[in-house]
This record gives structure tokens, sequence and C-alpha cells, in this order.
């Protein structure tokens, strides 16, 4: 991992599922400020409607379908409504519209900061923990030479038995850092390529 992998990550900040929505809350919330705007125009409804009746107690005189032509009813309603004074609820829409646009982009631009720094931070504790796996395989190396060493000293006898188990001791711990070393790097690249854009 170098600053190219981070300049990577970084590209496809924009694509993130979460900047995405608050995105499209903006564009809702521009959409609710025309919405609101246009209770200042006229409006023109049109209607139009038929229905019918049966009714059982007249079915001794008239059949159901004679019934249903002699109680055949039908309208059609236009209606034009002029916003002349409305008592200030038109200007307080439009308002309320705008206040809420302002909070959705104030929104956005925190959900993108908080999440380049949640990025920035993963590729951070991402870095840290692949020198961490680095600086365990220099110990097992220098571990395994001094080891290595004191098996000859101990086998020339110049060395105890407990002195040796202490480089024995020290070898398997770092082999048990290495390992847990491994990962951890591997847990916080994959929470690092979370953010990546495929």
């Amino acid at each position: 991992m170098n600053g190219n992998y981070l300049q990577n990550v970084l590209s496809g900040f924009y694509f993130q599922p979460i900047i995405k929505s608050v995105e499209l809350r903006v564009k809702v919330a521009n959409i609710g400020i025309k919405l609101a705007e246009a209770g200042k125009y006229p409006t023109i409804s049109l209607g139009a409607g038929l229905g019918s009746a049966y009714s059982s107690a007249a079915a001794k005189e008239y059949n159901y379908f004679n019934q249903l032509g002699f109680n055949l009813n039908q309208f059609a309603r236009l209606s034009i409504n002029i916003p002349i004074y409305a008592n200030g609820q038109v200007k307080g829409r439009i308002t309320n519209a705008q206040i809420n646009q302002r909070i959705v982009e104030t929104q956005l631009s925190q959900t993108k900061l908080q999440t380049k720094q949640e990025i920035e931070q993963a590729y951070l504790t991402a870095k840290i923990a692949q020198e961490k796996l680095k600086a365990a395989q220099r110990q097992i190396l220098a571990l395994q030479i001094a080891y290595d060493s004191a098996k000859d000293r101990y086998l020339e006898g110049l060395l105890h038995t407990i002195e040796l188990n202490t480089f024995r001791i020290n070898l398997e711990k770092a082999k048990s850092n290495l390992i847990q070393s491994k990962y951890e790097f591997y847990f916080r690249k994959i929470v690092l390529d979370y953010y990546v854009v495929k």
C-alpha cells in the first residue's frame, strides 16, 4: 500500500452509497422548493363522473337494467383556483422548503467530511498494520538467528537449558505476533477495500 492506493480509494469517494443517498436528498429538497413555489400559481382542475343505482324495492316495477338506465347520472366539473391571498401559507411553505434544502446541503457536507475521515482513518490503520507486520517479520528473522546461535552455544556447553528455553520462548512469541499481525493487516485491508469502488 502506498500513496497511490489512498488516491485510488479516495477517487471512489463520490460513489459511496451514503454520499449518493444524501445527494438524492438534496435533489428532493430542490424539488420541494419548486413544489412550494408552485403554490403561487393558479390551478385548473377537471373532473368527470358517471354513476347509477339499483333498488330492490322498485324491482317489481322495473327490472335491473331498466333501473340502471333510469338512475344514470353523470357530471363534469371544471374549477379554477387563483391564489389571490393565501394568508402567507405559500410564502411559509417556500421558506420551510428553502430551510430544509440548506439543512440537507449541510448534511451532505458533513457526510462527505465524515466519510473522507473514515477512509483516511481506515488507510492509516491499514498502513500501521502493514508496518507492524513488516516489523514482526524482521523480529522473527532476528530471533531465529539469536535462537540458532544460542542453540549452537548450548551444544558447545556455553549456555544453560533455561537460557536456551528463553530464546525459544521469545521466538515462539514472535511467531505468534507475526500470525496476529498478518490477520490484523488482512482485516484492515478488507475494511479499506470496502471503500474501493469496483
